[in-house]
Formats: C-alpha cells, sequence, structure tokens
C-alpha cells in the first residue's frame, strides 16, 4: 500500500518534532531572588548579627567540665562518628553523580572480539566440512555521540555540582567537631 507525499511529509514532521522535544531541558534557568533583608533587628535592644563561626575547628571543649568519662566517651565517638562516615558518603556520592552526568558529554566508543570453534558431524554427506572442528571468529568496533542541544546533560551537571558543594561543608563541619 502507498502512501501519499503529504501524508509520509505528516508523519515525518510528526517523529521529527517529537525527537526534538524528547531531548527538552524542563529546568528553568536559575535566577538569584532579590531579597530586601533589614540591616539590624528592629524589635528589641541588645540584638546584634550573628557571626557563625561554623568553619572555625572547635577542638576538645568538653575538656572544660574536667570529667574522665565524658573525656573517653568523646575519644570513642571520635573514631566512630557516623554522621563524618554519612558526610563522607553524601560527598563521594555527589562526586559520582558529577562524573555520570559529565560522561554525558563525552563519546563512547565500544570494542569486542569473540572466538569460538564448533564441530561438524561426520555423518554428513557431500559436505566440505563434515567431521572438522572449524573456527569461528568475529570482531565489532561501535562509536556514539549526542550531542547536547537542549541542555539536558548541562543542567544535569549543574546539578550535581550543586550537589557537591553542598555536601561539602557538611563533612568540614562534621570533620572539625
Amino acid at each position: 500500500m502507498l502512501t501519499s507525499p503529504c501524508a509520509l511529509a505528516r508523519k515525518t514532521l510528526v517523529a521529527c518534532v517529537a525527537v526534538a522535544l524528547s531531548a527538552c531541558s524542563t529546568m528553568p534557568a536559575y535566577q538569584k531572588p532579590t531579597v530586601s533583608v533589614p540591616a539590624h533587628y528592629a524589635g528589641a535592644a541588645g540584638w546584634a548579627l550573628a557571626a557563625p563561626a561554623d568553619t572555625q575547628p572547635r577542638g576538645p571543649w568538653w575538656t572544660v567540665f574536667g570529667d574522665p568519662t565524658l573525656n573517653e566517651l568523646e575519644s570513642r565517638i571520635d573514631v566512630s562518628n557516623q554522621t563524618v562516615k554519612k558526610a563522607v558518603a553524601q560527598l563521594q556520592q555527589a562526586r559520582a553523580l558529577v562524573d555520570y552526568q559529565r560522561a554525558g558529554f563525552f563519546r563512547t566508543v565500544t570494542a569486542g572480539a569473540s572466538e569460538s570453534r564448533f564441530r561438524t558431524s561426520q555423518n554428513v554427506e557431500g559436505h566440505s566440512l563434515a567431521g572438522k572442528t572449524v573456527p569461528d571468529y568475529s570482531a565489532g568496533l561501535s562509536a556514539s555521540w549526542e550531542s547536547d542541544l537542549f541542555g539536558r546533560v548541562k543542567d544535569a551537571t549543574v546539578n550535581g555540582r550543586q550537589m557537591r558543594l553542598q555536601a561539602r561543608p557538611i563533612l568540614k563541619r562534621c570533620a572539625s567537631r
């Protein structure tokens, strides 16, 4: 059954639109919101801006209490701190996610080779390979690359980097305790 050129053109157009839309990024471009923040807290006297020192090493603060039991417990916690293990795992996961997403930018090349042997039956008449062992060799090579026309791979990489950047301060806070 033959189709008209107009129907074929319509089907081709629908297929091209479907392919183009499948690569679209659904992530909007990030715009930093503007927020008006007062310079000082005006509600009560004596209030001042906070000056957090999360990046400063805290040292052994518990020694102030002079309790040997507390000192021993803290030394045990320091060895097997689950929070540090969790923060390290989150950082490793974020790094792996960035590496995985960045892999989409690069070409993929695969190669393979195989060898097998088979023996034909001796009962085959009129066949030149009857009763012989025959080797079979094969080799293959393929290459592929997907262009990032609509920013899908770039957006995923940016998200992975943000996760990695968020995990670093958590690890630093845990390590300084």
